[in-house]
């Protein structure tokens, strides 16, 4: 499987991979971020200009700004959060909405796009899919202490979620 990336062809790995993590938002916050051959780089958090907005440009803001992301960080390999979510119908709602979104976004990209849940991206990542958020946060900051997160509750639980993502891209593409 050729990724527009190089392959070590003596060690039958794909190299330079930029794979992009994608969590999608409820209202709040949604994250971005990328990891190039499994080493986290950079991340951004998206979250409504003004929540009064309407759901079409809520919607809107968040494609555009999706859009910018992908282009900038230039991914080969796109995985967009899978909802995974039993909650009331609003939320299933909103979060299926971002989802759609960031899915078409990546695919405009031309990126190789997956969909894996978050419980899958974990146990790559982690080696353990049913962590909770709180206990992979925890996780995430001491395999990576000196990577800059917004705070636990100000998107940087998103901001994790996206690089987990990101960072389990690769296996789960070679698994396909």
């Amino acid at each position: 499987m050729s990724i527009a990336c190089g392959r070590d062809t003596r060690l039958g790995r794909i190299s330079n991979v930029r794979s992009v993590g994608i969590d999608i938002a409820k209202s709040n916050y949604a994250a971005v971020a990328l990891a190039i051959d499994g080493i986290p780089r950079s991340s951004s958090v998206w979250s409504p200009k003004d929540k009064r907005d309407s759901t079409a440009a809520r919607l809107e803001d968040y494609y555009l700004w999706v859009m910018r992301k992908l282009l900038l960080y230039r991914a080969d390999v796109v995985a967009v959060e899978k909802l995974e979510v039993f909650q009331n119908k609003n939320t299933i709602r909103a979060m299926s909405n971002h989802e759609g979104v960031a899915l078409l976004a990546a695919k405009q990209r031309k990126a190789i796009v997956l969909n894996p849940g978050v419980s899958q991206a974990r146990g790559v990542v982690f080696g353990n899919g049913r962590l909770s958020k709180d206990d992979a946060w925890g996780f995430f900051r001491k395999m990576y202490p000196d990577l800059e997160l917004r705070g636990k509750n100000a998107g940087g639980t998103d901001q994790m979620d996206a690089f987990t993502h990101a960072l389990a891209a690769p296996t789960i593409l070679e698994r396909r």
